[in-house]
């Protein structure tokens, strides 16, 4: 597909989030957060199965669907996950929060774009000289990988304490 059609398809996601995580973290001072935690996650988790089982279809729309779970999921997850997080950290450790959920967040991406690469990469063709070309396989299996932890994001959503307003008060 073509440069601007690529990115037209990938804009679905980050577009899904931008909608909705405001929205999820005002919701989430009225009502809690585990509720659109988990909701989120496991939308996460189901579009990156969705993407695992259709890594092998040229199609679109398929692709966009999954895109636009991952896309809602993460809408609903990351405002009431900060909240969450940030609501158990007494006031004057503010700072110290932030930081280590800043740090958490770098970590978290870091280790999933080089898991996702590992995992593509060690199931390419082997060619002898050859240029690589992709393999469906590894991207099939680093879908599924990525499914998997967000199910294990869906259990510690569940298993966490429900938090309401975004910070203590003083």
């Amino acid at each position: 597909m073509s440069s601007k059609s690529a990115g037209l398809v990938m804009i679905t996601m980050p577009l899904a989030i931008l909608i909705l995580a405001p929205i999820s973290g005002a919701l989430s001072d009225r009502i809690g957060t585990r509720i659109l935690t988990v909701s989120g996650e496991s939308l996460v988790a189901c579009g990156l199965a969705w993407l695992a089982w259709v890594a092998r279809s040229p199609q679109i729309i398929p692709l966009l669907a999954g895109l636009l779970l991952i896309g809602i999921g993460a809408g609903l997850f990351q405002s009431p996950n900060n909240s969450a997080i940030m609501g158990s950290v007494p006031p004057t450790h503010l700072g110290i929060g932030g930081g280590v959920l800043a740090t958490m967040r770098n970590v978290g991406m870091a280790l999933g774009v080089t898991i996702s690469s590992m995992v593509v990469s060690a199931h390419l063709p082997h060619t002898h000289g050859q240029p690589l070309m992709g393999s469906t396989v590894g991207i099939h299996l680093a879908f599924a990988y990525g499914a998997v932890f967000a199910i294990i994001g869906v259990i510690t959503s569940l298993l966490r304490a429900d938090h309401r307003g975004a910070l203590h008060a003083t």
